[in-house]
C-alpha cells in the first residue's frame, strides 16, 4: 500500500490536546502576571500614601492655639497665647522647638545645674533622674535633668531611691 506523504507546502494541523494545553499555560502565565502586577501597583500606591502622611507630620507645624477670652487682662487681638509663650520662652533663654509624639512646639529651658549629682528632686532646678540601668527601690545617685521639661520614660530619684518609671509626652 502506498503511503501518502504530506506535501511540503501543506502544514500538519496540531493535535487538539496540545492546543488546549498551550491555551491553559498561556492563561496561567497571563493571570499570574496580572495578579503580580496588580499587587505591585497596590503596594506602590500604599507606599505613596504612607509617604504623604509622613511628610505631613514632619512638614506641617501644629496649628497655633488662639487665646481664650479672659475677664482680666485683654491682650491685643493679634497677639495669641502661642505668641506670648514663644516670646516669653526665648526671653528666658529657652529653646522653642517641636517635641513629643504630637510634635507640639514647646519651650525647653536649660537648667544651670544639669548633670549635677542628686538624691532628690529638691536638689535640682529640674528633676533628679535615676540612672537607666536601675530597678525600682535601688539606692542610687541621680543626675539633675538638662531641661525643665523632660519628655520620654524616666525614673526619678527621691530620698536616694529609684522611683517607678514615668512616661511623659
Amino acid at each position: 500500500m502506498p503511503v501518502n506523504k504530506p506535501n511540503q507546502n501543506e502544514q500538519i494541523p496540531p493535535k487538539p490536546q496540545s492546543k488546549t494545553l498551550i491555551y491553559v499555560l498561556l492563561l496561567v502565565v497571563l493571570l499570574s502576571l496580572g495578579v503580580s502586577g496588580f499587587l505591585f501597583y497596590q503596594n506602590y500606591e500604599l507606599k505613596q500614601q504612607l509617604s504623604q502622611i509622613q511628610k505631613s507630620f514632619i512638614t506641617t507645624p501644629s496649628p497655633k492655639p488662639t487665646q481664650l477670652p479672659t475677664a482680666s487682662a485683654s491682650p491685643s487681638p493679634t497677639e495669641t497665647t502661642y505668641d506670648k509663650e514663644k516670646t516669653e520662652c526665648i526671653s528666658k533663654g529657652g529653646e522653642w522647638k517641636l517635641a513629643g509624639l504630637a510634635l507640639d512646639e514647646r519651650c525647653f529651658i536649660k537648667m544651670k545645674d544639669a548633670n549635677k549629682d542628686c538624691s532628690n528632686s529638691d536638689d535640682c532646678e529640674g528633676t533628679c533622674l535615676a540612672p537607666e540601668k536601675c530597678r525600682l527601690g535601688d539606692k542610687v545617685v541621680g543626675k539633675c535633668s538638662e531641661y525643665d521639661l523632660t519628655l520620654g520614660c524616666h525614673s526619678r530619684v527621691e530620698g536616694g531611691k529609684a522611683m517607678p518609671v514615668l512616661c511623659i509626652d
